[in-house]
């Protein structure tokens, strides 16, 4: 198992030319508590190659059971007035398939998302769509240190 971790790790670290993905869609191989739903706010300022541009992330999740994990994300962009530029929301479905332990074997999970047509503004995108992601995580030195890593399209 350490040999194939070694080896996904490694292919990751692989420079290879790379798309553009909007939105930028990640996770880990763990879920919350049944029945604990969680909230996580950050902002962040990003660059494109124009000019800087604020925005305020905003995700709320749930377990549905000890191995189904609901999520809902949004971008509210700041440059142009809050609620002025809202991106497309995003709806995961995340199931987890191994559980990690800590020092132990990775952990492995699959998710399932949409992106509706809604929202305005230039966070805006135009269409809908969708992912599917395999999700692994590794907890390392008591949880000290976990590696994820995400293979999607």
């Amino acid at each position: 198992m350490h040999r194939l971790t070694l080896t996904v790790s490694l292919l990751t670290l692989t420079p290879l030319d790379a798309l553009a993905v909007r939105p930028f869609v990640t996770d880990d191989a763990r879920i919350v508590d049944e029945g604990q739903v969680t909230s996580e706010v950050w902002l962040e300022t990003a660059s494109t190659g124009g000019p800087w541009e604020d925005s305020l992330h905003t995700l709320i999740g749930t377990s549905v059971t000890q191995w189904l994990e609901l999520t809902a994300v949004s971008t509210f962009g700041l440059e142009t007035g809050f609620g002025n530029d809202i991106s497309n929301p995003v709806f995961q479905a995340k199931t987890l398939l191994l559980p990690a332990v800590a020092d132990g074997p990775v952990g492995i999970a699959v998710s399932l998302g949409y992106i509706p047509e809604l929202g305005q503004g230039p966070s805006h995108i135009a269409g809908d769509g969708g992912y599917a992601l395999a999700l692994i995580t590794k907890r390392l030195n008591e949880d000290r240190l976990l590696l994820h890593t995400n293979l999607g399209f």
